[in-house]
């Protein structure tokens, strides 16, 4: 089963992280992350191999994805609430909408009953 993130937890994931950028100059099947942890500072560079079942090209993009993943991360969180918002606006407005008619189905109601009382009146039924 995956864990399907918030907007809210993919922005601390974010924050958490090592600030990029994370690639290395130069060396683009590399991905690096550096700070400093509580038993020190620390670098982390992850070479994203060329394997005989790994054509180099597919360990580049691997390695740019990776490097890539804060940008999409809160690119991510930017759309899901951008979504969440619209959800909001759609439901707000198709309860106003439903409101309306509703509305409009007692007048109309009401406006066949006051027809129908004319026509009594002038005898017509």
């Amino acid at each position: 089963m995956t864990h399907t993130y918030t907007p809210a937890e993919l922005r601390k994931m974010v924050a958490d992280a090592t600030p990029g950028p994370w690639s290395v100059p130069g060396q683009p099947d590399k991905v690096c992350a550096e700070g400093y942890t509580a038993n020190g500072w620390a670098k982390v560079i992850v070479t994203v191999q060329d394997k005989a079942w790994m054509p180099p090209v597919e360990c580049f993009a691997n390695a740019h994805l990776m490097a890539q993943s804060p940008t999409i991360a809160l690119a991510l969180a930017d759309a899901l609430e951008e979504v969440a918002r619209l959800r909001e606006h759609l439901d707000r407005i198709t309860r106003e909408r439903d409101a309306a008619c509703k509305a409009a189905d007692g007048y109309k109601a009401d406006f066949h009953k006051a027809l129908d009382e004319q026509d009594t009146i002038r005898g017509r039924t």
